[in-house]
């Protein structure tokens, strides 16, 4: 104004080359265009950083108030001579701060080029690039003139030719005084037979004998990942006489072995074999192609030491059959749905060999299908009209089929995704899975029925449309508990989580007014062991949290709540698997462990982390200490105090003071799981640390230590020191068992696969589940030595003199081999 006290409204103001003028909702002057980039804010040149770089998280929160608008775009350097540029995509200036209201802006994610075999394309006039592929014929038959390559199909043909008239296996039968000698192919095929007389079974001869074997699989041609099992019999017989076919009760050494073209691929031994069939699971070692599966079983007569030889065989064919579908659930929920002369594209790609049939299901309804005959890589599409379609949601499935010959075709993995026509102003939920086992949902195809194995992953793609706000606010459900809740945007997201009890739970998706539901079935396991549940006081995860959740610094167990210090909840926060704490932030947990003497109830406190880029290495990572009881985890050490000292003498006559406590050095950039366990006074008076599951060190504290901290402190985890990630922390009201530690240890591994192969290697209990097996140990590559005492150890444990003799029988097995 003219007294210089007020803007004037009405007018533009031109500082340097940047025009401003008044704005009522701002309450200020907003820029409109000039150096600032009309509606780009460049972050560093405008807020200048004293040292180091913005991240996106630091950028948003950087603008002030009156520069906000919707549709802005900022600017930043990430990195030295690296930019990012970044629009805000939110309906409401309250999700500035949100990451999710950010998208990326610009042609970063588009091709600015081509190179085809080392060589760069030139686009065209239209920006297309032409790419010219020889067609390469392929020969249907052999031909000893043609230089062409030859179908699979006819080299195959020809060689079970040779394959069916080479003897693999010969089979006698006796029957009214002769003997008929059948020579067979691999197949079991006969490729001729002849008859001889028999022998007159006098002179005090045995009577003859052989072995019956055979071998066999569910299906002959599967689908790759697919399980498959062995079944082999084996029987060894009389041959003639009043026992013909009976068994001789001799048992066999097996052998069975897999082998694919000229590699052996596994071969596993069986002593002592009985009469009777047997499985193998060979699943894990099948891969691409034909796998030869040979079972070899040989008897010796225990009198005459001679030898008998049988083999069976029988192949496995694994083939490619893959269906993907590249559909974006977030596409079709924009504005609402499909219009009623929309049409609904679904895409496909489908792979393998021979011919594929595949199938669209609407509502759980066959509609049409497409015949793919070409072998490798097809893409193709299904148009579904909306026309005659109701408003609202409709499920739309789709799988492939491969006819192998056998009567059943293989069937792909299946694909289901929620499409929706418009016509109302609900909140929309879709949700896009893909089923292993090829299932199509039909009566309750609007209720998705998840599968998944005990202790494996679940994860699926869903996205959420509310015409009146983005980002929204979700809540995923777990039997009516609340599992998780985030601010989504208007794009496809991912929900990852793995389940460790079997059975049938229910979820649910809410947003707004608007429920999606949906059933798991958790298939138990073959790994039979379990959680440690008694005397458990807290149990924190990390396992798929993410920074975009509502409050992702919600981390509680029960009432015991975290305060989280310098997480900027971007660069550091939740990963999906670990919490990550980096410069300096901090994670403080309101559970004090020793407000009472651990050695009254005992204890067992479990935490499993990474450490990395270490700066100092005596400084706690995680720890609870108070004056110089607790345990403290710095950046290569693991230790518990109980608060007393003890004097240490030396070989020389020395003597130190040492702090009485258990504790070992551990690696970094690994993850390793690190438990204190503390025993009752009344039972041995053990501390024991765990590291990995297994016992690494081991003390005896003093009948008069106490592990009550006079000042009883939460659990800290500080990235002071180093950066530090944690998956999960456990603390008991007791000691744990060395069962437990591991089973605890087993039951964390991220895979089924890493689960089973720790099982089978601490697999050594026998069928009572209480003693020890010594076979198992000696196949595991163990010696194994048993001290027998007729009088039991009663004796020994009363003895004070340790010069004392006790006799003793000592039993003592070598390893396998």
């Amino acid at each position: 104004s003219e007294d210089r006290t007020s803007i004037r409204k009405d007018k533009l103001f031109l500082l340097d080359k940047t025009l401003y003028a008044w704005s009522e909702k701002a309450a200020d002057l907003i820029e409109l265009f000039g150096t600032g980039g009309g509606n780009t804010i460049n972050v560093t040149q405008a807020y200048p950083l004293s040292s180091g770089y913005y991240t996106l998280a630091t950028a948003v929160m950087a603008v002030e108030g009156k520069r906000r608008v919707k549709g802005c775009c900022i600017t930043f350097e990430e990195s030295q001579g690296k930019w990012l540029t970044k629009q805000f995509v939110g309906t409401d200036l309250s999700s500035w701060e949100q990451i999710v209201s950010w998208e990326d802006f610009g042609g970063q994610g588009t091709v600015k080029s081509v190179t085809v075999n080392g060589q760069k394309m030139i686009p065209d006039s239209q920006g297309d690039v032409q790419v010219k592929l020889d067609e390469v014929k392929v020969d249907e038959s052999l031909d000893a003139g043609s230089t062409n390559p030859v179908a699979n199909r006819a080299v195959a043909g020809r060689f079970n030719e040779i394959e069916a008239a080479t003897l693999f296996d010969s089979d006698v039968t006796e029957e009214e005084g002769k003997q008929t000698v059948t020579l067979k192919n691999k197949s079991g095929a006969a490729i001729t037979r002849f008859t001889l007389s028999a022998g007159s079974g006098g002179g005090g001869e045995t009577a003859a004998t052989k072995i019956v074997l055979g071998a066999s699989v569910g299906r002959n041609v599967i689908k790759e990942g697919s399980y498959c099992i062995l079944t082999y019999s084996y029987d060894h017989q009389y041959m003639g006489g009043e026992d013909h076919g009976k068994s001789t009760g001799q048992k066999a050494a097996v052998e069975v072995r897999l082998v694919r073209g000229a590699m052996l691929v596994q071969e596993r031994s069986f002593d002592n074999v009985s009469r009777g069939s047997y499985t193998l699971d060979l699943s894990k070692y099948l891969q691409m192609g034909t796998t030869d599966i040979y079972v070899k079983a040989t008897t010796t007569d225990p009198d005459t030491g001679k030898s008998q030889v049988k083999q069976a065989y029988v192949n496995v064919k694994v083939v490619n059959i893959v269906l993907q579908s590249s559909y974006v659930l977030a596409e079709g929920l924009a504005d609402g749905g499909y219009g009623e002369t929309d049409n609904a594209v679904i895409p496909y790609t489908v792979q393998g060999t021979g011919t594929k049939t595949v199938f669209l299901y609407v509502d759980g309804r066959q509609c049409e299908n497409r015949v793919v005959t070409r072998s490798g890589t097809t893409n193709g599409s299904f148009s579904i009209p909306m026309h005659g379609l109701a408003v609202g949601r409709h499920s739309v499935q789709l799988v492939a089929e491969m006819e192998t010959g056998g009567g059943q075709p293989l069937r792909s993995e299946s694909v289901y995704m929620d499409i929706f026509k418009a016509g109302n102003d609900q909140v929309l939920i879709g949700t896009k899975h893909v089923f292993r086992d090829g299932r199509i949902l039909t009566d309750n195809h609007l209720m998705p029925l998840l599968k998944v194995g005990q202790y494996e992953q679940l994860s699926f793609e869903y996205a959420v449309f509310d015409a009146a706000a983005t980002p929204v606010g979700v809540t995923i459900l777990l039997n009516d508990a609340a599992s998780q809740s985030v601010n989504v945007p208007r794009t496809v997201q991912t929900y990852i989580n793995r389940f460790t009890s079997q059975g049938m739970q229910q979820m649910k998706i809410v947003c707004g007014a608007t429920e999606y539901h949906l059933g798991i079935e958790v298939e138990k396991s073959g790994i039979d062991i379990s959680e440690a549940a008694h005397g458990l006081k807290l149990k924190l995860s990390a396992a798929g949290r993410s920074n975009g959740e509502a409050d992702p610094a919600h981390w509680e167990y029960g009432s015991v709540k975290t305060a989280f210090d310098g997480v900027d909840w971007n660069t550091s926060g939740w990963t999906g698997d670990a919490l990550k704490l980096i410069n300096g932030a901090k994670a403080r947990i309101d559970f004090a462990p020793f407000t009472i003497d651990a050695a009254t109830t005992g204890c067992t406190i479990e935490v499993e982390m990474k450490v990395s880029n270490i700066t100092d290495k005596d400084l706690g990572v995680v720890s609870c200490m108070s004056g110089t009881k607790g345990f403290q985890i710095t950046a290569d050490k693991a230790m518990m105090y109980t608060g007393s000292t003890k004097e240490v003498v030396d070989e020389e006559g020395g003597k130190t003071i040492q702090r009485v406590g258990v504790g070992r050095q551990y690696g970094s950039d690994m993850w390793v799981k690190i438990a204190f366990v503390v025993g009752k006074r009344t039972e041995g008076r053990l501390m024991e640390l765990y590291v990995n599951g297994t016992r690494s060190a081991a003390d005896i504290f003093g009948e008069s230590d106490n592990f009550a901290q006079d000042s009883p402190q939460g659990i800290t985890i500080d990235s002071d020191g180093a950066d530090v990630e944690i998956r999960n922390l456990r603390v008991y009201g007791r000691a744990l068992s060395d069962d437990e530690e591991m089973d605890n240890y087993i039951i964390d591994r991220r895979t089924p696969d890493e689960m089973a192969v720790l099982f089978e290697k601490n697999d050594v209990l026998g069928e009572d589940g209480r003693s020890t097996d010594f076979e198992k140990l000696r196949k595991k590559g163990k010696g194994v030595m048993l001290v027998v005492r007729p009088d039991g150890l009663s004796p020994v444990n009363a003895e004070n003199n340790k010069k004392a003799d006790f006799l003793s029988d000592v039993h003592l097995w070598m390893p396998d081999g």
